[in-house]
């Protein structure tokens, strides 16, 4: 049976990989350009308002696993995370658009006008950022409740190829090194679009396998709220760690230095131990054949102690020269 949790995760486990991995090519990028320790600083606090603002949407994934069963489902949840998407677009522009934005980075942050502005020019770049991720996430709930992971991984494997290639094109472009921050800007536009079309397009070919209309009523939207926003909140919770823990280290001495060193170290450390969040895709697809919780207990459990042995080896040996 773990062998069978095994090949079913794999997929998953590489696409976090995979995805992390992007994430060290875009800091690289960036530590090459002019002026790198204000722009990664740049980069670090504007990802993590970002990011912190549409966790909510990672979440969806499991909505569409575990509640589209049909094509009126898949609609139906379509829908809703447009709305819920647009909602937090305009929450993103009211911190980057509007005066908020100034109270938030150069009086409560206590950034200079420069880092400040280019945190700004990121937040209102990345405006469809979270409508992309929304329907992005809710096409891998449905590919994964259909067993159909390999897709998953090959679609995030050709956004990290994409954003590879972005950031080898654009260091030699000379209007991206007289404004850096277009680079992460212009590198995760390559690298999400890619994943999102390449998902869209194995979402379209497995589309006709879903029925059209189960012999129940529709699924409602209050039941896609009832199931989404208890993991919702939690991740945003989670997520939001990260804009506070930023908000102190920016204010300290060398606030610019620190930032962007936690920006390098934050995606470093979630390398080794963010994929055990895939552990959570393996109850739906199993449970009803082993109608026990202990067989995944006891995975996670070992998962667990992997992870940590993983994180001794990359950061308390000599290997952790290489990586930095």
């Amino acid at each position: 049976m773990y062998l069978r949790f095994t090949r079913f995760l794999l997929p998953l486990v590489l696409t976090i990989l995979i995805f992390e991995f992007g994430a060290q090519s875009i800091n690289a990028g960036m530590a090459r350009m002019p002026d790198a320790i204000r722009v990664l600083a740049a980069f670090g606090l504007a990802w993590g308002l970002v990011t912190s603002l549409s966790s909510p949407l990672a979440q969806l994934r499991y909505a569409g696993m575990v509640l589209v069963e049909d094509k009126r489902d898949f609609w139906r949840g379509l829908f809703y995370v447009s709305g819920l998407a647009l909602i937090m677009v305009a929450v993103q522009w009211l911190l980057g658009g509007t005066t908020i934005s100034r109270h938030l980075l150069e009086g409560l942050h206590a950034v200079d006008a420069e880092t400040s502005e280019r945190v700004r020019v990121m937040m209102l770049s990345l405006l469809p950022m979270p409508l992309l991720r929304g329907i992005t996430q809710l096409g891998m709930g449905v590919l994964t409740r259909g067993k159909q992971t390999g897709k998953i991984s090959v679609a995030t494997a050709l956004s990290v190829a994409a954003g590879l290639a972005a950031v080898v094109a654009l260091l030699q472009v000379d209007a991206i090194r007289a404004r850096p921050i277009w680079l992460p800007i212009l590198v995760l536009y390559a690298s999400t679009l890619t994943e999102s079309i390449t998902i869209v397009f194995y979402l379209w070919r497995f589309f006709g396998r879903l029925p059209d209309a189960l012999d129940r009523p529709p699924i409602t939207y209050a039941a896609f709220f009832r199931f989404t926003w208890p993991i919702a909140l939690m991740n945003f919770m989670q997520e939001s760690s990260r804009p506070l823990i930023n908000l102190f280290v920016v204010r300290g001495a060398y606030g610019a230095e620190a930032m962007a060193a936690l920006t390098v170290a934050y995606t470093l450390g979630q390398w080794t131990y963010r994929w055990l969040n895939e552990l959570r895709a393996l109850v739906p697809p199993f449970y009803a054949e082993l109608q026990s919780y202990r067989p995944f207990l006891r995975y996670a459990y070992w998962c667990g102690l992997a992870a940590s042995a993983i994180c001794l080896l990359l950061f308390w040996t000599p290997l952790r020269t290489v990586l930095l």
